[in-house]
């Protein structure tokens, strides 16, 4: 089991990591630089091996959604900063979905 704060700790660099691979994986989309893609593999699988830490703790459906939510915000707020996509409504309410299964699923 872990403390609340490792269990934390391992949930916000499992996004962190989770999040640097999708941008050096679009950054390899757009450039066709097989080392961004390398690295964002590796970036992956760290991002995967921290979330893995967080089910010693929290039930599988829990940390799931918990993961899930956070790693769709910080997809869409990359996507925004560092790419320079524009969000269409639709998007806007997947970000607004997303943020309420977040908070449901707290207890």
């Amino acid at each position: 089991m872990l403390t609340a704060s490792q269990y934390y700790a391992c949930l916000l660099l499992a996004i962190s990591f989770e999040t640097a691979g999708d941008i050096f994986l679009k950054w390899w989309a757009e450039t066709d630089q097989w080392w961004r893609f390398a690295l964002g593999l590796f970036l992956y699988v760290t991002g995967t091996g921290f979330w893995a830490l967080t089910l010693k703790t929290d039930s599988l459906s829990k940390a799931l959604v918990i993961f899930a939510c956070l790693t769709i915000v910080a997809g869409w707020l990359s996507g925004v900063f560092f790419f320079g996509e524009k969000q269409t409504g639709a998007s806007w309410l997947a970000l607004i979905y997303a943020l309420a299964a977040l908070y449901l699923s707290h207890e």
